[in-house]
Order: C-alpha cells, then structure tokens, then sequence
C-alpha cells in the first residue's frame, strides 16, 4: 500500500558501570543482541481526516503522538486505541490522562485508517465517522491547508472540563451530535486553552455538509492508488447494509480489453423486494467510465443488480480495502446521481465451526424481533428459532433443523450447511462468530435472506 512503509526498530541495551567492577565486553555484546531480537517490528500506517498531527495512539508494543503526515507506528495486527488530549505543543505524550478523550480503536491497522474504520471501546461498534470527523476538523489548530494539528489540546483545564461531554457523545453513535457540537462547546475548549500559543482556525463546530464533502474529497484523493482485483471480489459476499446482501460469483472472464479487467454474476438478497434479484454484472473497470471518468474510474467496481425494470447502477470507489470491513465511496447512478461514503464488510474464513454455539439475536432488534439458537454437536449442526417470530425476510418460521457436518467446508469465507428441509448458508463477518448472516434455501431452490445476528 501507498502509506506503509517497514520499519525497523532498534533497542539498544546500556550497561551501567560502577566504581566496583563493569560488565566484560562480550556480555555487553549479548545483552544488546538480545534486546534488539527481542525487540518488536514496526510499521507506519497514516491516520487520515486529512493528515492529523497530535493523535495518541496505544498499542500492545508501541504508544505515541502521530506526526505532521499523520504517522503512527505498531506492530502488524496489534490492536490500536486513538485518544485526543494526550499531546503536548511539543508533539509529546507528557499531558494528563485526565484531559484524555478516546476517539475510538482499530482492531488491526492497514495502511491508512480513517473516521470510518473506527470502533467504540465498549460495545465494539462502530463510531459515527461524521461526527468524529466533525470533532477533529473543528478543534484544529494548524494554518497549513490540507493538515488537521490536534497537539496541546486540553479539555480539562483553567476550571473546565468538557471531556465526559465529548467522550458520552462518541459513544453513543445514534445521539444527536448538533445536541452537543455547539458553539458553546467549542468556547469552554478555547477557554481551557487559553495559556495556548496555538490559535484555533474556528469559530464554531464545522457543518455537517462540510465535513462530509471535505471527508469524502480528501478520502477519493487517497484512494487513487487502491483497486479491486478478482480476488477481493470473486465468489464472495458483501454486506452493504444490514439487510442487504450480494453475492459475486465466480468470475466469468478475465481481459484486457472491453470495459471490465474482470467481469461476473451473482445474486442479491434483501429484505425489500426492490433490491433482490440477479446481479446481473459485477465487474472491475478497466478504463474510465463516464464523462472524464466522473462515474468511474479503473479499478473501481461497477454493480447492476435487482429485479428487472427496477435495476440498481452503482460503482464503488475503495478506499480502504484491506481486512473484511472495507471503506468505499459509493457512486449510485440512478436520478439523481448520489455519492456517499459506506462501509461493506466482507465473510471471514472460521477456524472451527464450535464458534458458532451460542444464541444470535437480530442486529435490527428494533424492526425485526428474532433470535436463534445454534448448537455444534461433534458432526452435526442444529439451528433452532426459540421464540417463534417470523418476519417477511424469513417467511415460515423455522423449525429445529440438524445437518450433518461432516462435509462442511472451511475453506471459504462462508459455509454451506445442507439439510433435509432447508439449506443454509452463514457469513461470518466476525473471526469469533459474534456476527454472522443466516440465510435459507427453501425446496425450490428460492434462497431467502434471514438476517444479520449477533450473539446476545
């Protein structure tokens, strides 16, 4: 990727020498071998709004200020938390833990992480990447175009404190952020900078429009050296929403001329009726799609799917695609035109299908109250749906149903499960199973989707 880049670290090991006696040279010599073998291996990746300067970042191995480029260095796959409040003017980690605000974490790093990639701390879902996003370009205190300086900020100083006000607000994503993000806010936060040097390049909370487009126009400008290839998309499920599935099948042709560098079909499954259908093509643009490539460019992924006279047209620019939970900017082309920022989250491969026991609910508790219990016995799998409740996207309710294991494959980021009335197929978007799609197929081959689970 563009913005990783490998590091080395060096640990050297001092040795003290005393009036009494000193270490012999070859023991000095081993003692720094051992520390630097011993030593982590770092690597940068780049925290993006624009480029922030003045985050901390906290990881198993490695803890510090991100800098001017918005650089930060840990150990591949280390889980990573970002704090505001933490910083000095100096780009240090000497401020108080008092005045810290965790803006979210990452479960593992990839070459550049934006508001988008972040999760709570306490209940693991994610944050709402506009109002972060909102939170770090109005408290910005750089003059520099196209940099977001966050270093010596204090939010509990000089008799104010506003950290719980900002911190309850990001964890809670469905609140109301123009309820907390007012001028009023912003004023304490100057107030408790006051013995600053650093000015403030605002008077008041950016609008959300704002935010959003500066967001989505920096994050296309990092996306230019990311393209899909056939392996981020054939024979694999994507997750747009939670109660939106496709499904792109084996990849049919693969060329260097035409529109697409590959191409495919696949299926969508939904619970409206006005998405689901054939995916009638999938396919990697290999050449710009539109006027001056405004609705596409190559790499990107163009989308047709949906029953027929009411198709969905989409290509998906990515930004961040690196793990199962991919930041694209999504280009719907039907009338009007739309541009938005998502999230599409991938399957993921289990290691033992034992993962999956235990009790699922729905992630839309709210619109579509259900829940299921599965229980992995040596070579056999039983679904069961204890409270009883149906809804449109499953049809019948399900009874007990027990399949044989046997022959069930791990090798996919999915599982098929082949019973005598129904047949299965579960997602995992979660390496635990903590979260899964269920879907059924019923006797005539009619594959309904159940839903997106989690477990209770």
């Amino acid at each position: 990727m563009a913005f990783k880049t490998q590091l080395s670290a060096l640990f050297i090991a001092v040795s003290t020498i005393v009036a009494t006696g000193c270490n012999d040279s070859s023991t000095t010599s081993t003692a720094t071998e051992q520390a630097t073998s011993s030593a982590p291996k770092l690597n940068s990746y780049t925290f993006i709004d624009e480029p922030v300067k003045g985050l901390y970042f906290k990881s198993d191995n490695n803890s510090g200020c991100t800098d001017a480029n918005g650089t930060y260095s840990v150990k591949e796959g280390d889980s990573v938390s970002f704090y505001l409040g933490k910083c000095d003017e100096a780009n240090k980690p000497s401020l108080s833990d008092t005045n810290l605000i965790n803006i979210g974490f990452i479960s593992q790093p990839s070459s550049i992480t934006t508001p988008y990639d972040l999760k709570i701390s306490n209940v693991n879902n994610s944050v709402d990447p506009i109002t972060t996003a909102t939170i770090l370009k109005s408290f910005n205190r750089s003059s520099a175009t196209n940099t977001l300086d966050l270093s010596g900020l204090k939010f509990n100083n000089n008799g104010e404190n506003v950290v719980n006000e900002i911190q309850t607000l990001i964890n809670d994503p469905t609140k109301d952020r123009s309820t907390v993000l007012k001028k009023e806010l912003l004023d304490k936060v100057k107030l408790a900078n006051r013995d600053s040097n650093m000015a403030f390049e605002h008077d008041d909370f950016i609008p959300e429009a704002t935010v959003q487009s500066e967001l989505e126009s920096t994050l296309e400008k990092v996306s230019v050296a990311t393209a899909f290839t056939a392996s981020d998309l054939s024979d694999k499920h994507l997750i747009l929403a939670d109660d939106l599935v496709l499904y792109l099948g084996q990849k049919f042709s693969e060329t260097t001329t035409g529109s697409y560098s590959v191409q495919g079909k696949g299926e969508a499954f939904a619970k409206s009726d006005d998405e689901s259908g054939t995916v009638q093509t999938w396919g990697v643009l290999s050449k710009p799609f539109g006027t001056d490539g405004d609705k596409g460019k190559a790499g990107h992924l163009y989308l047709m799917f949906g029953p027929a006279g009411r198709t969905n047209n989409f290509t998906v620019n990515p930004v961040n695609i690196s793990g199962n939970e991919w930041t694209v900017l999504v280009n719907d082309l039907g009338t009007p035109p739309k541009t938005k920022m998502e999230k599409i989250v991938t399957g993921v491969k289990l290691d033992n299908l034992a993962s999956l026991n235990g009790k699922y609910k729905s992630k839309l508790s709210a619109e579509f109250d259900y829940k299921f219990e599965i229980t992995v016995d040596g070579s056999s799998l039983t679904i069961k749906q204890p409270n009883g409740k149906g809804d449109k996207g499953v049809g019948s309710i399900i009874t007990d149903q027990t399949i044989n294991t046997a022959s069930v494959s791990l090798d996919k980021p999915y599982l098929k499960l082949d019973g005598e009335v129904l047949d299965f197929t579960i997602i995992p978007t979660k390496s635990d199973a903590s979260e899964i799609v269920l879907m059924h197929t019923n006797i005539d081959n009619n594959t309904s989707l159940v839903g997106y689970l989690i477990k209770e």
